[in-house]
């Protein structure tokens, strides 16, 4: 009796710290913190900044709002994702340990919220260009991807002092000494006949036209991916390689008119 007795209490007391264990670990947090309470525990065990002190640094960078999406202290690259409370889309990336796995104080905190900021001011000019080249309606897809590095480091995320706002124009961002930038460009057409007959001279003038109109140098890759008539036959493509403007080398998997 004796024995079913302890084992009746040895089975309320663990039902009892699995309950208290979910509740604790499962809820969110009193502040608002993002994570459950482990998450935020390994978080702040780690010697990371504070969620709040990672918002204040932010909004005081760069003048508005912010919400933080996830933080993950084991994270080899980037240890959290954030973006503008207004635009939930505009998702970017938080760097807050050095090459050596340090963590980094919040003041030296990395992020690339200006790279999606400038993907938002190119991609308009972009799509007037390809709306030129291929007509609105075969445009089923177009992404325009930038990415912003700092030179003479081996980080490849910008320094935490690099200054630079929209306001400030894209011909300011492309002429900065200490930043590189990439460019890419992610089309896709309705219709293989699309890219039919492009030639790698009709590459030189897009990457041209784009330079142009977006008033920054495009180094990269323009990439067109296009549904072909036959479905057994999947997709054509065409990747060029453009470095400042200048398309370098590129080709169709398929039927590209060499001309050059």
């Amino acid at each position: 009796m004796k024995y079913f007795r302890s084992l009746i209490r040895i089975i309320f007391a663990t039902a009892l710290i699995v309950a208290l264990a979910v509740g604790l670990i499962g809820c969110a947090s009193d502040e608002g913190g993002v994570g459950n309470f482990l998450d935020r525990t390994l978080w702040t065990l780690n010697g990371f900044p504070s969620q709040q002190s990672i918002l204040d640094h932010l909004e005081e960078k760069y003048g508005e709002d912010f919400t933080i999406q996830s933080l993950n202290s084991g994270a080899r690259f980037y240890q959290g994702h954030a973006f503008p409370t207004a635009n939930p889309d505009l998702v970017f990336n938080l760097k807050m340990i050095d090459k050596e796995g340090s963590v980094l104080p919040v003041e030296d905190m990395r992020d690339d919220y200006q790279a999606r900021l400038a993907e938002v001011m190119i991609a308009e000019p972009v799509q007037k260009v390809v709306s030129e080249k291929f007509g609105a309606a075969e445009i089923a897809d177009l992404r325009v991807e930038v990415s912003l590095f700092g030179t003479g480091e081996e980080n490849t995320t910008l320094p935490a002092s690099f200054d630079w706002l929209p306001d400030d124009g894209l011909e300011a961002l492309a002429t900065q000494l200490d930043v590189s930038v990439m460019l890419n460009m992610r089309l896709m057409l309705e219709t293989g006949t699309a890219v039919d007959g492009i030639t790698n001279t009709d590459g030189r003038r897009l990457a041209e036209a784009i330079v142009s109109s977006a008033k920054i140098p495009l180094s990269g890759e323009m990439t067109i991916r296009a549904a072909d008539d036959g479905a057994e036959q999947g997709y054509k493509i065409i990747v060029w390689k453009v470095e400042d403007g200048q398309m370098v080398s590129g080709g169709l998997e398929g039927s590209l008119k060499r001309d050059e």
